[in-house]
């Protein structure tokens, strides 16, 4: 299980990597679009979030009823993969169709068209994002008393591996290769996480039992969770939401801010990232 776990930590850490990756072309893909970085960076963060809490809201539900969270993992990691690929695909298609509406609308309605498309694009594939932490705290998570210990170390090493992937794409990558085999290499990263969480996923049942049947807690912890919305669980709700709120402002004004020491948006956002 220590080997499971050290294995999980890493492909967690790549597939973080890959997702800041993913973020930084796209932000540069829809600059084009937006007549804009600024824009850019406002519209891909606002999907690229909300695809994250839609699908750790909507897949979390779906990874309690697995006995099998690697090999759902592993699904959702090719999912990201294919969608990521289709990315620059299908904006290159939405092209014809926004030149042609766009003589005909005013500029509200065109910044309207424009995030209605970053939306159809970009949703899928953050969506299958968001439902990878809960998937995998499902397997990492074996009791409820290191819940706590558990998803602090998942969405840490997630992160870090995040600020790598926006080092090595912000500033070697996307400058030294381009948009798209910056892309191949993100989709690559998602295919070695999931094969990664495949194999062990076809492995690890032979040696330890699935994480449905040792996840249960004492009686105490399963009626203090039931009960949480009962006891100021939608207060606690908004005021985390509010949090969020707070924290991806300050990063585009941060990003703004290191604009006029850096010169290029993209180093600025890479580095405040």
């Amino acid at each position: 299980m220590r080997r499971a776990t050290a294995l999980v930590i890493l492909v967690f850490a790549l597939s973080g990597a890959s997702g800041l990756v993913y973020q930084l072309v796209w932000i540069r893909l829809f600059s084009q679009l937006m007549g804009g970085t600024t824009l850019a960076i406002s519209v891909v963060l606002a999907v690229f979030m909300a695809g994250l809490g839609l699908g750790c809201w909507r897949l979390g539900r779906r990874a309690d009823l697995t006995a099998a969270p690697l090999l759902l993992y592993a699904g959702l990691e090719v999912g990201v993969a294919a969608a990521g690929l289709a990315v620059p695909l299908l904006l290159r298609a939405a092209k014809p169709l926004y030149v042609a509406l766009a003589p005909s609308l005013a500029e509200p309605f065109l910044v309207l068209l424009r995030i209605l498309i970053a939306v159809l694009i970009l949703l899928p594939p953050t969506f299958l994002m968001g439902g990878t932490l809960p998937v995998l705290a499902r397997f990492l998570v074996r009791r409820h008393a290191r819940l706590g210990r558990g998803l602090g170390l998942l969405y840490g090493v997630n992160t870090l591996g995040a600020a790598a992937g926006v080092v090595v794409a912000g500033f070697a990558l996307i400058p030294e290769l381009g948009l798209l085999a910056s892309t191949g290499v993100a989709v690559v990263g998602n295919l070695v996480a999931g094969a990664s969480a495949l194999a062990l996923g076809k492995w690890l049942p032979k040696t330890v039992r699935p994480a449905a049947d040792a996840a249960t807690g004492p009686p105490a912890a399963a009626v203090a969770a039931r009960r949480a919305p009962e006891m100021g669980g939608g207060v606690l709700a908004a005021i985390f939401a509010l949090s969020g709120f707070a924290a991806i402002g300050c990063e585009l004004f941060w990003a703004r801010a290191l604009l006029h020491f850096l010169g290029n948006s993209t180093y600025a956002f890479s580095a405040m990232l």
